[in-house]
């Protein structure tokens, strides 16, 4: 089933959401910090801040971290059908 796009976005989403969209610093350390409460979101938000956290990570330079998750991402879009983001 594919995710589907909600008119309703948690607090932490909202949160996320603020973050200047090129300061990936800021986004990289939202994300790491509240790691367990943003898998517990639902499908269309945490997929929504994974692809956004894997962004800064390659835009950081950052590519053993962006290896060690991408498969997950990859897994994620194929699972939910997801052509493109």
């Amino acid at each position: 089933m594919p995710i589907s796009r909600s008119t309703y976005h948690s607090s932490l989403y909202q949160a996320f959401q603020e973050i200047e969209q090129s300061d990936y610093r800021t986004q990289v350390r939202f994300f790491e910090e509240r790691k367990k409460k943003i898998r517990l979101l639902d499908e269309q938000e945490y997929f929504d801040l994974l692809i956004t956290y894997m962004r800064a990570l390659f835009e950081l330079g950052m590519y053993s971290k962006y290896l060690q998750r991408v498969d997950r991402v990859l897994e994620i879009s194929i699972e939910q059908n997801i052509l493109f983001f």
